[in-house]
């Protein structure tokens, strides 16, 4: 028996997603992301400096950015090929503030 994916319809609608789109959207996530979801799952986590991270399903990165900027290593990914380009948004496996670090800002 043929088994129907439900994520490939999703990958499919993302992957064909103009990039100016996908750029436009706003990078720190939308109002109920930034005011709700964040918030709560940020006190779920506590801090997460130093810690390594695995964003699957990452979209277009707004969830990695956020850790990355709290001092955790992340690696993003996501199924979406059109998502994994947008700037920004592949892989963000550095400390932020660690000069030492291969992707250090500074």
């Amino acid at each position: 028996m043929d088994v129907p994916d439900p994520g490939k319809a999703a990958k499919a609608a993302w992957s064909a997603m103009p990039r100016a789109a996908l750029e436009a959207l706003d990078p720190e996530g939308d109002f109920a992301k930034r005011h709700l979801l964040n918030p709560t799952v940020f006190r779920m986590l506590g801090d997460v400096r130093g810690r390594r991270v695995l964003d699957a399903g990452a979209g277009q990165g707004y969830f990695s950015r956020l850790l990355a900027d709290r001092g955790a290593h992340v690696v993003s990914l996501d199924a979406a090929e059109s998502l994994v380009h947008v700037p920004n948004c592949l892989v963000v496996s550095a400390v932020r503030d660690d000069p030492t670090s291969a992707g250090a800002s500074g």
